[in-house]
């Protein structure tokens, strides 16, 4: 069985005009055109900032304009244009948003049509401006109708698609207790799982206590909750180092997946899966060769200990650990005996009061055989005494700490 894990649709422009509750609609977000003749963004009256012009009339580009893409990537190349005019290169006012829908981005039976035509049995359903409008709007309460108004029309958008589109709620952590109710709702409405922003509006870690309802309520639900990438506010994204390289697309498209990498380590950090060992968690579109290097500093730099399942289903959709392609990454609590496993070359407790570890001698290729080790080798009970027990190594999860 083949299922897209990662499917978008395009919401209609008048998706939340019509699905908003009665006071937020003179606040919703519509499609305007302005002064230069480009459709833009509006959320809560003002205009986005982020969308570049012309960048809704490409939101729908679902097998489209590759051939163009190439020929400019190799005008690029061959020097004819400058790598920083590339970002200039943008379509007319006359690519709107409606226009550049490709098909199957905003109808159901098309959606079908086009699962049969690649051969694949489903497709989870994310948005598209849906990932657009949060870096833009701080206020938890509209965020929260936002959310409400997309997750009403998505249900509804899959609903008569025979089980083959699957909708996933639009969670905002802005407001905890509304999330976590809003995802009760959303479950009972046909939605099989959520996904949130890599960022949150409040500045509070996704890992962090103040956000347990929702933790809990995925875990009781039985439902995943995602990570996705998004807009992020440009004083708090992870690309924003250097001034005057706003030019630089590809060199932020290239980085695109760090926000949800650190929204995923906060899990552990602030022991999520300590709390909730049921919860299941999807990181998209952020592949997962990195979990190599995350594996690698967390088991063996004395950060919080990682068990990243490996799938052992033939049927199942997951990805292993060593990161191929994969969109789909469980984090899991370990045991609470906090299983040891054998390390080569004997990597020992340092001693110090703060639990810390270290690897005698170590080289690149032998802590990367430690990891290896760690995720495939057989699992072994440790004496309750620290230290007890030659060339064994245990990793520990500092305490978690109350945030704020």
């Amino acid at each position: 069985m083949i299922i897209d894990c990662d499917g978008h649709i395009l919401e209609p422009p008048d998706l939340w005009e019509k699905h908003l509750e009665a006071r937020y609609r003179s606040r919703a977000i519509r499609i305007r055109v302005g002064n230069d003749g480009y459709e833009y963004l509006e959320i809560d009256g003002r205009r986005a900032t982020l969308p570049r012009p012309g960048q809704l009339g490409t939101l729908g580009g679902m097998g489209k304009r590759v051939d163009e893409a190439r020929r400019l990537r190799e005008r690029a190349m061959s020097g004819e244009i400058r790598p920083e005019e590339m970002r200039g290169i943008r379509p007319g006012p006359e690519q709107t948003y409606l226009r550049g829908a490709a098909f199957g981005t905003m109808d159901m039976a098309e959606r079908v049509q086009l699962l049969d035509r690649e051969g694949m049995a489903k497709a989870i359903l994310y948005p598209t401006i849906g990932l657009l409008w949060e870096a833009e709007l701080m206020d938890p309460e509209l965020s929260g109708a936002y959310c409400r108004a997309y997750n009403r029309w998505i249900a509804d958008f899959c609903r008569d698609s025979g089980g083959r589109l699957i909708p996933i709620a639009h969670l905002s952590l802005g407001d905890p207790a509304e999330a976590a109710r809003e995802l009760e709702r959303a479950v009972r409405d046909g939605c099989r799982g959520a996904f949130v922003c890599p960022f949150t509006i409040t500045r509070v870690p996704h890992g962090a206590p103040e956000h347990d309802a929702v933790f809990a309520a995925a875990q009781d639900l039985d439902v995943p909750l995602a990570i996705h990438p998004t807009f992020e506010p440009p004083a708090w994204n992870v690309h924003h180092r250097y001034d005057k390289f706003g030019w630089a697309v590809w060199y932020f498209d290239l980085f695109a997946g760090h926000g949800v990498q650190q929204a995923f380590a906060t899990l552990f950090q602030l022991g999520v899966f300590d709390r909730f060992p049921r919860l299941r968690v999807v990181v998209l579109e952020s592949q997962a060769g990195w979990i190599g290097y995350f594996l690698d500093r967390a088991v063996l730099l004395q950060a919080p200990v990682l068990h990243l399942r490996r799938s052992r289903r033939a049927d199942d959709s997951r990805h292993d650990a060593a990161g191929r392609r994969g969109q789909v990454l469980l984090g899991e609590r370990l045991p609470a005996s906090r299983p040891s496993r054998q390390l080569p070359g004997g990597a020992a407790p340092d001693g110090g009061a703060d639990g810390g570890f270290r690897a005698p001698g170590h080289s690149g290729g032998e802590r990367r055989a430690g990891v290896q080790a760690f995720l495939s080798g057989p699992l072994t009970l440790p004496s309750p005494r620290r230290g007890e027990g030659e060339g064994r190594w245990r990793a520990r999860a500092p305490p978690v700490r109350p945030f704020g």
